[in-house]
């Protein structure tokens, strides 16, 4: 699958992808509500019975289910239920094996037996064989063959399927990447109550790849999403409630969906709140309620690090853990082939400039990273070089693995190589921009707007400038009052004050830009496009000094 920050909300999805398609949820669903309560001296019904009994019993002594739990005994009456013919129980005792609960655990046994329920034609199964197949356990990686039972599996109507067919479309895994048949493969999902499918399709409709941009659509599927619990979903909601995209502009309803999704522990959420807070957007402006905010959203950023890598810690314990011991755990992590620890590792602040990695533990995750095809760590590796965090600083060895991470398909590294050629070779620069933006990257639009505005690429092309903001505003960049400020800049350095007047207003008013405020009595200080008005100059000034700035 192809490497990239695509939502924010993109890494999270694909993990609820694999993690869901394992069979233990499916295998609970097919329990029948009226099951057996058998007491613990309860025999083994007769094998000339029924299989539907003995799947029943099986899963009472499973569970524990109105008997002694007996995870052995289990297993052994699933085994004999799948002799007489039962799918359900061959399913299960797959299950077992992939788990170790009864047996000893053995991927390929577990394989075996998932793969027989599935061409039995159980869907649940289907489902669960691509899975195995995709991830290589007890079988050779097989990414066509996971296709296939996805597909199979799809058509018997299993909702998760249909959200991974859904990934590789969008990603191009195994087929050609085709964003409609993503989104045809989405919203069939969704319309069965998919949540992870309501979020993927309200990405793709802010702007991520090559899909029409519909920001109410989006906004219609962030609202079913957010209706079953997704913070991701009320977080993003909140933003486009801010920005006014698909919806009219209510700052209100954003801190509405930024309180919810704040309560679910979303540390993006608490930030947006903060930064609500400080700015008085809909409320009263309160800096006690941002500061407050501010620190619970870094205490749940380092919480949510712990919590994403595995860890199962009350937040009272995770509060107590300092920078240095999450530093242990990420490299702990990062040793276990966990590429996004790499990059978390790299922004930890504490460690800048000084030197507590070795070259040849770089170098293991390197290789390891190679050999899954994870740009993400090599990003992560290229920034703990070019940054000199926690090894000596080199930024010849970052812009390296900066490259091989690009070619992976990482967006943030190709971003970066832009950033770096910049100042190198701006030919060199402005192709790895065009190709990041060509793989849905909006930060690259931004970045070459913002290039082309200063002279660094080309003799200051203002209106390459202004198409490139542009484009990075219409794509849902999460910079609007930056973009805002520069485009007003561009259309002012083109002499075109109207539309400079339109953009600084927006930013001044909407988003509280302090910067747009400054230009704002700038021009009318001067009378630039406008008659001069020493009133609305000093006007717009004390606002800028209202609201923060140092001048």
């Amino acid at each position: 699958m192809k490497n990239g920050n695509h939502f924010t909300w993109i890494p999270a999805l694909l993990l609820a992808a694999l993690l869901s398609g394992c069979g233990a949820g499916s295998a609970a669903e097919t329990l029948p509500s009226e099951a057996p309560q058998p007491s613990a001296e309860t025999s083994l019904p007769d094998p000339e019975e029924d299989s539907q009994a003995l799947y029943e019993l099986g899963m009472s002594y499973l569970n524990g289910d109105g008997v002694e739990q007996n995870e052995t005994l289990a297993c052994e009456t699933f085994e004999r239920a799948a002799e007489l013919g039962s799918t359900e129980a061959m399913f299960q005792l797959g299950w077992c094996y992939l788990d170790g609960r009864g047996v000893e655990q053995n991927d390929a046994e577990a394989a075996r037996c998932i793969k027989a329920a599935a061409e039995a034609g159980y869907p649940a199964a289907m489902l669960d064989y691509g899975w195995l197949n995709e991830n290589g356990r007890g079988v050779e990686q097989n990414l066509q063959e996971a296709l296939t039972w996805y597909e199979r599996a799809a058509e018997a109507g299993e909702a998760i399927a249909m959200r991974n067919l859904g990934i590789f479309y969008r990603y191009g895994t195994a087929v050609e990447q085709d964003w409609n048949r993503a989104v045809s493969w989405f919203e069939r999902a969704a319309k069965q109550g998919d949540a992870d499918s309501m979020v993927a399709l309200a990405e793709m409709y802010r702007g991520d790849g090559d899909v029409e941009t519909d920001y109410s659509k989006a906004a219609d599927w962030l609202r079913k999403a957010s209706a079953l619990g997704r913070d991701d979903a009320m977080f993003a909601l909140g933003t486009l409630y801010a920005s006014g995209n698909g919806v009219e502009q209510d700052y209100k309803k954003a801190r509405t969906c930024y309180e919810r999704a704040a309560e679910l522990g979303n540390y993006m959420a608490m930030n947006n709140l903060a930064v609500i807070y400080e700015n008085g957007r809909g409320v009263e402006k309160d800096l006690d309620k941002a500061r407050y905010w501010y620190e619970r959203s870094d205490t749940m950023r380092h919480v949510m690090q712990l919590r994403e890598h595995g860890r199962d810690i009350d937040i009272t314990e995770a509060v107590g853990w300092d920078l240095n011991q999450l530093s242990l755990f990420l490299q702990s992590a990062a040793d276990q082939g966990d590429g996004q620890a790499i990059v978390d590792l790299s922004v930890l602040e504490e460690h800048h400039n000084s030197d507590y990695l070795t070259s040849g533990q770089i170098e293991r995750w390197a290789d390891a990273a190679k050999s899954r095809g994870d740009g993400n760590a090599l990003y992560g590796i290229a920034l703990l070089y070019i940054y000199g965090n926690g090894v000596h600083k080199d930024v010849k060895a970052g812009v390296n693995y900066y490259t091989q991470a690009a070619d992976l398909g990482s967006l943030d590294a190709m971003v970066k190589l832009g950033d770096y050629w910049v100042y190198e070779d701006t030919a060199v620069a402005k192709e790895w921009f065009l190709k990041a933006i060509d793989s849905g990257s909006v930060l690259a639009m931004r970045r070459l707007g913002t290039y082309y505005l200063m002279g660094w690429i080309g003799n200051k092309e203002y209106k390459q400038a202004v198409e490139w903001l542009l484009k990075a505003v219409e794509n849902g960049d999460d910079n609007i009052p930056g973009d805002f400020y520069l485009l007003g800049d561009a259309y002012s350095r083109m002499k075109d004050y109207e539309n400079a007047l339109y953009w600084f207003k927006r930013g001044a008013l909407e988003y509280g830009s302090t910067d747009c405020m400054k230009e704002l009595s700038q021009i009318y200080s001067k009378g630039q496009g406008v008659e001069k008005n020493p009133q609305e100059a000093a006007k717009w000034k004390a606002m800028a000094k209202e609201a923060g700035s140092a001048k």
